[in-house]
């Protein structure tokens, strides 16, 4: 059994808490996944699937090609072992999700959406880049790179709210702008760390196998996909 996480570099780090890995023998064909309020993308590093069981009927699964993004749920669902020889996911923190995916957290709850229906093609190379990657350290890289440079893109849809925002901040427009403040203010403050990414991904080892090992922790921990259950 394997189960290893990785901290992703500032500004990373604001929206996403680790990519982690594991491996694990199956010893029964189906477990009850237990919820735990955060949001996951999933990638089967084995066959590229992942499929979820109805309690009721285990004969007819949701299966899912590609990454998976597992919202937050307030109920348990079925998986089979079988897929969990090889994982790879992407943890977000609190409200952290929706800049890098593009849509907020309540359209993922109690859902597990295929993250091709949100990002297109582009979420297929993930998977096709993950599972070519040989170790762990060169998979985390590789989402390192790939979700800085989607923040460099949100960079671009939140610098014209900002803008639009203020061109119209005077006083016959106080009373509207008053309601809006809170969420202008969240976003000036998004802003302000993602204006910073061009300048960190120059900072970013080019090459997997660096020095990026240091900030790689393992450990013998019982896992699911939703993250590490210490025994």
């Amino acid at each position: 059994m394997i189960y290893l996480t990785y901290t992703p570099c500032y500004p990373l780090s604001r929206f996403i808490k680790s990519f982690w890995y594991g491996e694990r023998m199956p010893q029964r064909a189906y477990e009850r996944l237990l919820p735990n309020g955060a949001i996951d993308i999933v990638f089967n590093l084995r066959d590229a699937t992942l499929r979820f069981y109805d309690d009721a009927n285990l004969s007819h699964p949701q299966a899912i090609t590609g990454p998976v993004v597992s919202g937050a749920h307030d109920r348990y669902c079925v998986i089979d072992t079988f897929q969990q020889t090889s994982l790879l996911g992407v943890r977000f923190i609190l409200g952290g999700a929706y800049p890098l995916l593009g849509a907020a957290a309540d359209q993922f709850y109690n859902r597990r959406v295929a993250l091709e229906d949100l990002w297109g093609r582009s979420a297929i190379e993930l998977q096709t880049r993950s599972m070519e990657a040989k170790t762990h350290e060169a998979r985390f890289q590789r989402l390192e790179r790939f979700f800085l440079s989607r923040l460099t893109d949100a960079v671009r849809w939140i610098r014209p709210i900002r803008r639009e925002n203020e061109t119209h901040d005077s006083p016959a427009h106080s009373r509207p702008l008053a309601c809006l403040r809170g969420p202008v203010r969240r976003q000036r403050h998004m802003q302000s760390v993602l204006v910073h990414v061009l300048e960190d991904r120059r900072r970013l080892p080019k090459e997997a196998g660096q020095d990026e090992q240091s900030c790689v922790s393992g450990d013998r921990e019982a896992w699911s996909p939703s993250g590490p259950t210490r025994l």
